[in-house]
């Protein structure tokens, strides 16, 4: 069975290993893992059908696709031509915009960090009108590199970089304290995986690529409930739920990775994730 695994070029760069696991082990499972590069891959319409090519050649599409860029139109073409999409164009276009992630997720009456959205041209009149210190982030930012921590009223140098940004949309929310961690929660299908705490080393954000600490976590009874939750709303194939500690050590709902990474997954835990997620998609793959 052929299933393509989408990447951009340079981040497939970077994650040669973990493309290679996934051939090495999909082999064993009677899957072809086969790389696509965006770069080299065109979708769009002609003569009222919709077409997928590569180097200008019309393709096939394939049965399944491991999406590993973000980019949420792709996704929906090779839905409409009827290929299985891991995870889905909806669930991608939700994570990938932190302002409908907020929206969607208050529907479950969990606990979301007061937000406001904002549009790009408007966003020097509402930070100047915030109490400080607030965070500004791109709706769209990922690995905490489009999150900014505006501390005093001098923060011009900030402003410039923010709206130098691509992003058009953006979100400010007080900043919280807490213990400077945050939790992530991998999910695939309707099943916790693992869990992951991540502590700052300095500054404000714990993000792993950016230095931050990491160790595995076990979640009390309260919390694995508080996932679920999330968990049974939405078709989620593999995704990171993500939580911010408070100081008090409760958990707030900060965002969901769709494009989610593995490495602290395999460097904290004995879990061998391309394995379960093979297996999962070979299992949805044959109904």
């Amino acid at each position: 069975m052929l299933i393509w695994m989408i990447y951009q070029e340079a981040d497939a760069k970077k994650n040669e290993w973990y493309i290679k696991e996934h051939q090495k082990i999909g082999k064993s499972m009677g899957l072809e893992i086969e790389l696509k590069l965006v770069e080299n891959l065109e979708i769009g319409v002609s003569d009222g059908k919709l077409v997928l090519s590569e180097h200008k050649k019309i393709v096939e599409p394939p049965k399944a696709a491991i999406i590993r860029t973000i980019w949420p139109l792709l996704s929906e073409h090779l839905e409409a031509m009827g290929t299985r999409v891991f995870n889905s164009a909806f669930i991608s276009s939700m994570c990938n915009d932190k302002a409908r992630t907020y929206r969607e997720i208050s529907k479950l009456n969990i606990q979301v960090i007061p937000t406001e959205f904002v549009k790009k041209e408007n966003l020097s009149r509402k930070v100047a009108m915030e109490t400080k210190p607030c965070i500004v982030k791109s709706v769209d930012g990922h690995g905490g590199s489009e999150v900014f921590l505006i501390e005093t009223e001098d923060y011009q140098d900030d402003l410039s970089k923010i709206l130098s940004l691509k992003s058009n949309d953006f979100v400010i929310q007080p900043y919280i304290e807490g213990k400077k961690q945050d939790l992530r929660v991998y999910v695939f299908g309707k099943k916790i995986l693992g869990c992951i705490l991540r502590t700052a080393n300095h500054g404000f954000k714990s993000n792993f690529s950016l230095g931050g600490a990491v160790c595995e976590y076990h979640l009390k009874s309260e919390e694995y409930e508080l996932v679920q939750k999330i968990i049974d709303a939405y078709a989620f194939d593999l995704v990171g739920v993500d939580f911010l500690v408070d100081e008090k050590g409760n958990l707030i709902f900060n965002e969901i990775e769709d494009v989610v990474g593995a490495r602290m997954l395999y460097q904290c835990t004995t879990i061998n994730l391309v394995e379960e997620y093979l297996d999962y998609i070979k299992n949805e793959l044959s109904f």
